[in-house]
Protein backbone atom coordinates (compact mmCIF):
# COMPACT_ATOMS: atom_id res chain seq x y z
CA UNK A 1 0.00 0.00 0.00
CA UNK A 2 1.68 3.55 -0.67
CA UNK A 3 -0.01 6.91 -1.70
CA UNK A 4 -2.18 8.52 0.88
CA UNK A 5 -4.87 5.96 1.74
CA UNK A 6 -6.60 7.85 3.55
CA UNK A 7 -7.02 11.06 1.52
CA UNK A 8 -4.95 13.26 4.28
CA UNK A 9 -5.46 16.47 3.20
CA UNK A 10 -8.41 16.35 1.04
CA UNK A 11 -11.11 19.16 0.83
CA UNK A 12 -14.59 18.63 0.98
CA UNK A 13 -17.68 21.07 0.04
CA UNK A 14 -21.01 20.06 0.51
CA UNK A 15 -23.66 22.21 -1.43
CA UNK A 16 -27.50 21.47 0.28
CA UNK A 17 -30.10 24.28 -1.53
CA UNK A 18 -28.01 27.61 -0.58
CA UNK A 19 -26.43 25.86 2.43
CA UNK A 20 -22.53 25.20 2.09
CA UNK A 21 -20.13 22.92 4.02
CA UNK A 22 -17.10 22.47 4.49
CA UNK A 23 -14.62 20.11 5.94
CA UNK A 24 -11.14 19.10 5.37
CA UNK A 25 -9.67 15.52 6.18
CA UNK A 26 -6.68 16.77 8.75
CA UNK A 27 -6.42 14.12 11.70
CA UNK A 28 -4.09 15.87 14.08
CA UNK A 29 -6.14 18.39 16.31
CA UNK A 30 -3.81 19.59 18.39
CA UNK A 31 -0.91 18.60 21.01
CA UNK A 32 -0.92 14.83 21.60
CA UNK A 33 -4.86 15.01 20.18
CA UNK A 34 -6.06 13.36 17.13
CA UNK A 35 -9.19 11.78 15.33
CA UNK A 36 -9.74 8.79 13.25
CA UNK A 37 -7.94 9.38 9.94
CA UNK A 38 -10.47 9.48 6.64
CA UNK A 39 -13.81 9.94 8.43
CA UNK A 40 -15.68 13.29 7.55
CA UNK A 41 -18.90 14.07 8.98
CA UNK A 42 -21.18 16.44 8.04
CA UNK A 43 -24.95 17.61 10.11
CA UNK A 44 -27.84 17.32 7.86
CA UNK A 45 -30.45 17.54 10.16
CA UNK A 46 -33.74 16.75 7.94
CA UNK A 47 -32.20 16.59 4.75
CA UNK A 48 -32.32 13.54 3.02
CA UNK A 49 -30.62 14.19 -0.28
CA UNK A 50 -27.39 17.14 -0.95
CA UNK A 51 -27.11 18.94 -4.12
CA UNK A 52 -23.55 18.10 -4.92
CA UNK A 53 -20.28 17.19 -3.16
CA UNK A 54 -16.83 18.94 -4.55
CA UNK A 55 -13.66 16.67 -2.98
CA UNK A 56 -10.25 18.43 -3.70
CA UNK A 57 -7.44 15.94 -3.03
CA UNK A 58 -3.62 17.22 -1.94
CA UNK A 59 -2.08 18.57 -4.75
CA UNK A 60 -5.38 19.92 -6.17
CA UNK A 61 -6.32 17.19 -8.28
Amino acid sequence: MGGNPFGIGARVKLFEGKQVQYAENQPVRGFQSSVEPGVILFGLGDTEQVDSLLVSWPGDK
